[in-house]
C-alpha cells in the first residue's frame, strides 16, 4: 500500500511540475518536489549511506579507531571484497556501509557513484580479480568461465563462483554415479538402462536408482548374513562330529583291547560243566545255597536251645520240690526241737540232719546257678525276623517305593521317607502294608513299629485331618494376632507391651486362623501330624518370656486342645 501511495504521489508531482512553470514555485513546494525527484531517483538512499560510509572514515582516523587492530589474513580480505562485491552489486547500500565497517574495507571496493546510471556498473577490473580468484584457491581452468560469467554476463562474483562450485559438484556427483554403474553387477546396469528409456527427470531416475540399489544391498546382506550363519553351523558341526570320531575312535581301541585281554583269559580258563547261564548266576547259586546251610544250622541250634531251656526248666521244677520237701523236713525238726523231753535225745540227731540238708540245699543251688549262667549265655542272640502290618481303610490308596510311603486320601496326599531305616516295606495286598526287619537288634526292632505307627497318623490325617486349639494368655497387654498370605503366617503383636512384631510362618500345607466362636483362641489345621504340631510349637516358642521371672509372667500362646478338623460322630 505504501508503494502505491508513493507512486501516486509521483504521477501528481510530475503532472504539476509539467502544468506548472518553476518560476510559480513556492519555496516550500520547489522543496517538496525536490525531495520527492531524489526519493524517485535513489539518491537520497545513495547518500545516506556516503555520509555513514564518511563518518565510519573520518572515526577510524581517531585515536579509538586507530587501536583496532587488523589481523585479516589475505584470504579473509579477498572474502570480504567478494561479499562487499555482491551488496554492492545488489545496491544493498546500508548493508554494505555496516559490513565495510566491520571488515575495514575503505578505498578498496571499485568506484561507487552517487547517481543511478543503468548503463554504467561498478566492477573489479581482470588484474584484481586474477588475484581473488588465486588467493581463494580457485583452480586456474575455472577462471576463463568465471571471466565470462562476471564480465559478459554481468553477474555478481559471488554468484558466478557459485554457479561454477554447483556445476562442478554436479560433474563430481556424475562421475560417482557412472563409477559406482560400472562397477555394480548386471541388475543394476539394466534398471538403469530402463529408467534412461523412460521420460523421468534426471533427478527422479537417480533417487529411484538410489533407492533400489539400497534395497538390493540390504538383500544382499541379508542372504551374505545368512551364508556365514549357516557356514558358522556347518563348522560347528563338522567340529562335533570330528571330536565324536576321535572320541569312537579311542573308545574302539579301548574296547578291542578289552576284548583281546578277556580272549586271552577266556583261553586260559576250563570248560565249565556245570548247568547254569554265566559266571554271576553261578554267584548267586552258591550265595543263595550258603544262605539256605546257614538258616538250617540256625534252625537246628534253635530246637537245640529249645530243648535244652525246656530241660533246664524241668531240672529246676524238681529242685524246686526238693527245696520245698527240705524246708519242710527242716520245719519238723525245729518242732522236735522244741519239745521239752526229748531236748537231749534228738540234739545230737538235729544238728547232723540240719548240717546235711543245709549242705544238699548249698550244692543244689550252685549247680542252678551255674546252669542259669550257660542258660543265659546260649539265650544271647538276634531274632530272625519281626513284622508288623497296617491295615488300610476304605477310600484310601497307599504305594510305596524304596522305602518311601504315598498316602492318598480324601483330604490330599501325604509323602513320607523312611531310607534311613534299614527295613523291608511293602504292599501284600492293596488293604495290607507290611513292615519286616531281620536280624535286628533291640532298638532296630522298635523302628518296626514307629514306622507303623507314623503310617496310621498318615491315614488318619488324610482323612480326618488334624487340628491344634491355642490360647493367648496375658495378664495386662492383650495379644493382638493377625494372620496374612492366605493363612500361612501369623503375626504376633502387643507381646507384653513389645512394638516388635512377632512373625510365625507355617509348615507347607498348614494353615492358621483366629477362632469365631472364641475369643483369643488360634486353630491350627494340617493333613500331617508332625508339621501341625510342629508350627503349634514355634508359635509358642516365638512368645518365650525372656529376662523375667517365668512364675511371674506367664503370658504367652499355648496349646489347649489337640483333636481332628473332622469330628466323630458320637
Amino acid at each position: 500500500m505504501r508503494n502505491e501511495d508513493t507512486t501516486q504521489t509521483f504521477r501528481i508531482m510530475d503532472n504539476f511540475i509539467k502544468n506548472t512553470p518553476v518560476k510559480q514555485l513556492s519555496p516550500q513546494e520547489f522543496q517538496q518536489m525536490l525531495s520527492a525527484w531524489m526519493e524517485k531517483k535513489g539518491l537520497v538512499r545513495d547518500l545516506r549511506s556516503y555520509l555513514k560510509y564518511q563518518m565510519v572514515n573520518v572515526l577510524q582516523s581517531t585515536a579509538i579507531g586507530k587501536n583496532i587492530q587488523k589481523t585479516s589474513s589475505l584470504a579473509q580480505q579477498a572474502l570480504h571484497l567478494i561479499v562487499a562485491e555482491y551488496l554492492q552489486h545488489h545496491q544493498c547500500n546500508f548493508s554494505l556501509s555496516l559490513f565495510s565497517t566491520e571488515v575495514n574495507l575503505t578505498n578498496v571496493l571499485p568506484e561507487t557513484r552517487l547517481y543511478v546510471q543503468e548503463t554504467l556498473v561498478s566492477k573489479f577490473d581482470r588484474e584484481n580479480l586474477l588475484n581473488i580468484l588465486e588467493l581463494l584457491g580457485i583452480r586456474k581452468e575455472c577462471f576463463e568461465r568465471i571471466m565470462y560469467e562476471y564480465f559478459e554476463q554481468g553477474n555478481s562474483l559471488l554468484v558466478c563462483l557459485l554457479n561454477i562450485i554447483n556445476k562442478e559438484e554436479e560433474g563430481n556427483n556424475d562421475d560417482e554415479v557412472s563409477e559406482e554403474i560400472n562397477t555394480q553387477d548386471d541388475f543394476i546396469q539394466h534398471i538403469l538402462l530402463i529408467l534412461q528409456s523412460t521420460n523421468l527427470p534426471q533427478k527422479t531416475q537417480k533417487q529411484l536408482l538410489h533407492t533400489l540399489k539400497t534395497c538390493y544391498d540390504l538383500k544382499n546382506k541379508t542372504y551374505q548374513n545368512q551364508i556365514i550363519e549357516l557356514i558358522e553351523k556347518f563348522k560347528k558341526e563338522f567340529h562335533y562330529r570330528d571330536q565324536k570320531l576321535l572320541y569312537n575312535q579311542k573308545r574302539k581301541k579301548t574296547l578291542e583291547k578289552q576284548v583281546n585281554k578277556l580272549k586271552k583269559e577266556n583261553s586260559k580258563l576250563k570248560q565249565c560243566l556245570l548247568p547254569h547261564c554265566n559266571q554271576q548266576c553261578n554267584n548267586l547259586k552258591t550265595l543263595n545255597d550258603s544262605y539256605k546251610q546257614e538258616i538250617e544250622k540256625l534252625k537246628n541250634t534253635n530246637t537245640k536251645q529249645k530243648q535244652e531251656i525246656e530241660r533246664l526248666n524241668k531240672h529246676c521244677d524238681h529242685l524246686s520240690l526238693e527245696f520245698n520237701a527240705c524246708q519242710s523236713k527242716i520245719s519238723l525238726a525245729s518242732a522236735k526241737l522244741d519239745q521239752p523231753g526229748s531236748d537231749k535225745e534228738l540234739s545230737l540227731s538235729s544238728d547232723s540232719i540240719t548240717e546235711q540238708i543245709l549242705q544238699q540245699a548249698k550244692e543244689k543251688l550252685k549247680l542252678l546257678e551255674e546252669e542259669s549262667e550257660k542258660l543265659d549265655l546260649r539265650t544271647i542272640m538276634k531274632q530272625i525276623v519281626t513284622n508288623q502290618t497296617v491295615k488300610i481303610p476304605e477310600g484310601i490308596t497307599v504305594s510305596t517305593k524304596s522305602r518311601t510311603i504315598t498316602v492318598k486320601g480324601s483330604r490330599g496326599v501325604l509323602k513320607r521317607s523312611f531310607k534311613h531305616l534299614a527295613l523291608d516295606i511293602r504292599m501284600v495286598n492293596p488293604r495290607l502294608l507290611k513292615v519286616e526287619k531281620w536280624f535286628g537288634t533291640k532298638k532296630e526292632l522298635a523302628a518296626v513299629r514307629t514306622v507303623c505307627s507314623h503310617v496310621e497318623n498318615m491315614l488318619k490325617g488324610v482323612t480326618k485331618g488334624y487340628q491344634y486349639k491355642m490360647r493367648a494368655v496375658y495378664a495386662h497387654f492383650p495379644i493382638n494376632c493377625v494372620t496374612t498370605e492366605n493363612n500361612s503366617i501369623i503375626e504376633i503383636r502387643n507381646f507384653l507391651g513389645e512394638k516388635y512384631i512377632r512373625r510365625v510362618k507355617m509348615a507347607p500345607g498348614v494353615t492358621v486362623k483366629n477362632s469365631t466362636g472364641q475369643k483369643d483362641e488360634l486353630i491350627i489345621e494340617g493333613n500331617s501330624l508332625e508339621d501341625v504340631s510342629r508350627s503349634a510349637a514355634l508359635i509358642q516358642q516365638s512368645t518365650t518370656v525372656k529376662n523375667k521371672d517365668i512364675r511371674k509372667f506367664l503370658d504367652g500362646l499355648y496349646v489347649s486342645e489337640k483333636t481332628t478338623v473332622i469330628q466323630d460322630e458320637a
